[in-house]
């Protein structure tokens, strides 16, 4: 990702060469307190949202505050269910999801709404990179006339890898630790969930990352997933990880990669504003869909 500053204090975000989204930010200080205020524009639609800025010797990061939000039914996702329910997703027959079907399948039967929820979530993250790859392929397509419908048909012919169930499983997990802090008006911060080497971490916009003992970069997307390898470097502000679940084209599986603590802040908080701003509310809004 590459922020664009502009004189006017407005600044663009771009992805892949690709304008994505631009924001507006007053910093409020209270007493040794930052607050980053932001107001996003996506298409348009403006997103208001707060950040608590922490700053270390070297570096510095933002964490997501996400908004109350008055009678949200919490309980609805904590409680298992005994009868399986069944549902099947009205964008099966979506684009995006014929390029990465190899990656990613629902689940047809659902034992807690927590797993629903986890299957939205990574839904949206591969509509995502579906959206990245082709607007860059329409920018590739004006600079030298190629084809955008042989983008997803390339995808298609890599080795197919899938994300296994035990990451979906933490996954499951973390989302509903996610809940349980925004009902108990708490929020993590890098390095609190860095001590847990379990935690997954979902990419939520394309990076370029250094390969440890290399020289090489290699490029993770939307929907790719990295977990805690090796050392973090709070000193340096970065960490050592290990590409657990990736998508054709991207990091191989398995390589080991340095990662700012400021992108790690990063995906972890678009996980939490997926979840609270967009698929929770949506789940709930839809429950009688779930039928028990």
């Amino acid at each position: 990702m590459v922020t664009n500053h502009n004189p006017d204090g407005s600044n663009d975000v771009y992805a892949l060469g690709v304008k994505q989204y631009s924001y507006n930010e007053n910093i409020i200080l209270s007493g040794s307190s930052r607050t980053s205020h932001r107001t996003y524009v996506y298409d348009n639609v403006s997103v208001v949202r707060d950040y608590q800025i922490i700053t270390r010797n070297r570096y510095s990061y933002n964490v997501y505050v996400p908004t109350p939000i008055a009678s949200f039914d919490y309980g609805f996702f904590s409680i298992g269910w005994a009868t399986p329910v069944d549902y099947t997703w009205g964008w099966e027959g979506a684009p995006w999801y014929g390029s990465y079907n190899y990656y990613f399948q629902p689940r047809r039967h659902y034992l807690r709404a927590s797993d629903i929820l986890v299957d939205s979530l990574v839904s949206g993250y591969l509509s995502s990179r579906y959206d990245y790859q082709l607007a860059a392929a329409r920018e590739r397509e004006q600079q030298a006339n190629i084809e955008i419908e042989n983008a997803d048909r390339i995808i298609r012919n890599y080795e197919q890898t899938h994300m296994q169930d035990s990451m979906m499983t933490q996954i499951s997990v973390q989302a509903q630790e996610v809940l349980n802090d925004h009902r108990k008006g708490q929020t993590e911060n890098i390095e609190d969930l860095l001590r847990n080497p379990s935690y997954v971490y979902l990419v939520s916009d394309p990076r370029q990352l250094s390969i440890v003992g290399s020289d090489n970069l290699c490029e993770v997307t939307p929907g790719d997933a990295l977990q805690l390898f090796g050392d973090v470097d709070l000193d340096e502000g970065s960490a050592s990880m290990e590409v657990v679940s990736s998508q054709v084209g991207d990091c191989p599986l398995h390589v080991h990669v340095n990662v700012s603590l400021s992108d790690l802040q990063e995906f972890h908080n678009r996980f939490v504003q997926n979840i609270m701003e967009k698929d929770a509310l949506r789940i709930l809004k839809e429950r009688s869909s779930f039928r028990r």
